[in-house]
């Protein structure tokens, strides 16, 4: 993308340029602008201050912390399913997915996100902490399937200015059936929400998203298309950083909106002091939410570390990939970790060790948001084609399939 094109940082940096007039005049482009002023940013000094070893700092600061999301995790991918077990980034990617499964497998239990330490000898499935002091939502509620043969497609939507990013993401959930199933069924919600804030004539975003739900399926017959003016309108709730009228990616406005829907739900339940587990309980870490199991192995003593957290979605990387399949089998692979002052601290041999990594499925969520990664940290995108098929096996990936032999972790494609 050219630095001139209209977004946040080019308007921050044409500010920050416009009282330079020697480098270029108001007629130029932010990249001439940008190429003028090189030579003068090259040729500032720098001054550095020294500091102590990160890796040090990191073992000094990493008892007083909880890991919730590790690194590695959120450079690799991200995915959507469906299933009470177990996210280029263009606007419309065909690469966030909504998918659900096609058999219903058993419930492990929901994992918390501290850490464990297990011995050379102990079984890693034994590993099960502590589930949430309160459920919010029950996950039997849940509801996988549409509820009727017969359901409205649903409409098309009005471009209202660069929304192509918040159309696509409207559409791909309202052909989720778990969350179409519970925004039209949640009466509670709806009459709890309508006596808290029917005095100040408000409305959260989770009504907002049910009346833009109903007027698609309305519409559906007719061939109108609707425009989604009521969550256009509350973008800025949604995230503050959107703007209107400027190009967003999908895939960070879907994850921007599920949080805030998630946000309006514990604010209307009273639930924002609840514990983190407790939290991950609402409608859409039901249907949208999973936990990872992220094992650590030293290959000195061959001591375990654990570690569980709560995601969302799988970014995958796409790089030596054709296949959706083939992405996943390198997301859950086993990788060795970094040597020298980049090593892993064992927590037995207490030092910088030799040591490995490798994800599994703790507790699949019910639907699963895959995210393929076509841009790199440089900016370039890759445009390669990923062949997704219409049924994934998550089977071999999930941590508890021995104690479960008969259950098989399926999902089939759904928007």
């Amino acid at each position: 993308m050219p630095a001139s094109s209209g977004d946040p940082i080019s308007a921050a940096l044409n500010h920050s340029l416009a009282a330079s007039t020697k480098f270029a005049t108001d007629s130029d482009s932010l990249d001439s602008k940008l190429i003028g002023s090189t030579k003068r940013v090259l040729l500032d000094k720098i001054n550095f201050e020294q500091t102590g070893s990160f890796s040090n700092n990191v073992v000094d600061l990493k008892p007083n912390y909880i890991i919730l999301k590790s690194p590695t995790t959120l450079e690799n991918g991200e995915v959507k399913l469906k299933n009470g077990l177990p996210k280029g980034n263009d606007a419309l990617s065909e690469t966030k997915t909504p998918m659900s499964p096609g058999s219903s497998s058993s419930k492990p239990a929901v994992s918390s996100t501290k850490p464990v330490s297990l011995g050379s000898g102990t079984n890693k499935t034994d590993a099960v902490l502590p589930s949430p002091k309160k459920v919010l939502f029950p996950p039997e509620k849940i509801q996988l399937g549409w509820q009727s043969k017969s359901v409205p497609i649903g409409s098309g939507m009005v471009n209202l200015g660069n929304t192509c990013y918040l159309n696509s993401t409207l559409q791909a959930l309202f052909h989720v059936p778990a969350f179409v199933n519970w925004l039209l069924n949640d009466k509670a919600h709806k009459d709890k929400c309508e006596t808290m804030n029917g005095l100040t004539h408000t409305e959260c975003l989770i009504c907002a998203m049910l009346k833009t739900l109903k007027c698609s399926m309305e519409n559906s017959a007719l061939s109108n298309p609707i425009r989604p003016h009521l969550i256009y309108n509350k973008l800025k709730l949604i995230c503050k950083r959107l703007i209107h009228g400027h190009q967003e990616d999908a895939h960070e406005f879907l994850r921007y909106l599920i949080e805030s829907m998630d946000r309006s739900y514990l604010r209307l339940m009273q639930a924002n002091n609840l514990d983190s587990y407790s939290k991950e309980t609402t409608p859409l870490s039901q249907i949208f939410g999973g936990y990872l199991r992220t094992e650590v192995r030293c290959l000195e003593c061959r001591h375990i570390s654990l570690t569980f957290q709560h995601f969302q979605d799988l970014l995958l990387d796409i790089r030596q990939a054709t296949t959706v399949d083939e992405a996943l089998e390198a997301y859950f692979s086993r990788e060795r970790l970094g040597d020298g002052e980049e090593a892993y601290r064992c927590d037995k041999c207490h030092r910088r060790v030799a040591a490995t990594k490798q994800f599994t499925v703790e507790k699949p969520p019910n639907v699963l948001c895959i995210q393929l990664k076509r841009f790199g940290i440089m900016g370039g995108k890759n445009s390669k084609h990923i062949q997704v098929q219409q049924s994934l096996d998550l089977t071999k990936f999930w941590v508890h399939r021995a104690t479960h032999p008969t259950c098989r972790l399926s999902y089939r494609l759904m928007t």
